[in-house]
């Protein structure tokens, strides 16, 4: 359970610096992707407005399901508190 809430902030924070402009763009980003849709206009100026935010949302909502998914596999796999007795 820690490893998993240590993981999903770690995802989180990283994003959220991106997209405040805390971190100079160097790459390419969820953040930096949400920056440019809401900050430069690119999201209102243009007809495919909701594509631009909610691409990367949906990527990363797909991610942390994915991670806390695995991580509850492994946890049931490696608990022997969570398996059912027979």
């Amino acid at each position: 359970m820690q490893l998993l809430v240590a993981v999903i902030t770690f995802i989180s924070a990283e994003i959220a610096l991106f997209f405040l402009g805390v971190v100079p763009f160097s790459s390419s980003n969820w953040g930096v992707m949400l920056n440019e849709a809401v900050f430069s206009g690119g999201a209102i100026n243009t007809p495919q407005a909701l594509s631009y935010l909610l691409a990367p949302l949906v990527c990363i909502l797909v991610l942390i399901l994915g991670i806390v998914l695995f991580l509850d596999a492994i946890d049931e796999l490696f608990n022997p508190r969570l398996r059912e007795r027979a």
